[in-house]
């Protein structure tokens, strides 16, 4: 079975923290779902660089995943703290 990861990344957002997991989890043949949090087709990185998601916001099916990868920074501390987004954590800590 191939495992699944959701990548969830925000306006703001540093390359590095995006790039970096999503580079070594594919490596790893780990399907990876980049995932924006801002519900928009794309983010704008903390270096204004336009970067397309796979998914917009997908909450809904966040159990379909096996882990999920918060990248740090304060966009991601934001999206972590708002209330409608705290059911998916337990799950996966």
């Amino acid at each position: 079975m191939t495992q699944k990861v959701a990548l969830f990344v925000e306006n703001g957002s540093e390359e590095l923290g995006i790039y970096a997991p999503l580079d070594i989890l594919r490596r790893a043949n780990i399907h990876v779902d980049l995932i924006s949090a801002n519900n928009e087709d794309y983010i704008t990185s903390s270096h204004n660089v336009k970067i397309i998601v796979d998914k917009i916001s997908d909450i809904d099916n966040i159990l379909d995943y096996d882990a999920i990868v918060i990248p740090g920074g304060m966009p991601e501390v934001h999206y972590c703290g708002q209330r409608q987004n705290n059911h998916i954590l337990p799950r996966h800590v």
